[in-house]
């Protein structure tokens, strides 16, 4: 795993955002390749929210946080990110600074 190559903020990833819109006009059209990583960097309830959609498909509230994080999410080779991305790493607001 190498160093990011860029820093993109996206307002579909705010409280008032929604990540379906962010996967639709934003992640899904790069045609990423293969060993992509991203960083979801925010605040909750929004940060578990957006990892769970990820990670399960669907927000379970299964996924605990306090106050923000970081959280970095391998996305699959192929297809969908829904329900096949992998988190691989958890950083607490503590850690952050």
């Amino acid at each position: 795993m190498g160093l990011c190559s860029q820093l993109e903020i996206s307002h579909h990833l705010t409280f008032e955002g929604n990540i379906n819109n962010w996967l639709t006009n934003w992640l899904e059209p790069r045609h990423y390749t293969q060993q992509t990583t991203i960083a979801l960097v925010g605040h909750e309830p929004c940060l578990s929210s957006w990892a769970e959609i990820l990670l399960c498909g669907e927000a379970k509230e299964r996924l605990l946080l306090q106050k923000a994080g970081m959280i970095g999410i391998k996305l699959p080779d192929d297809a969908s990110p829904l329900d096949r991305s992998q988190m691989f790493w958890l950083t607490p607001p503590k850690y952050l600074l």
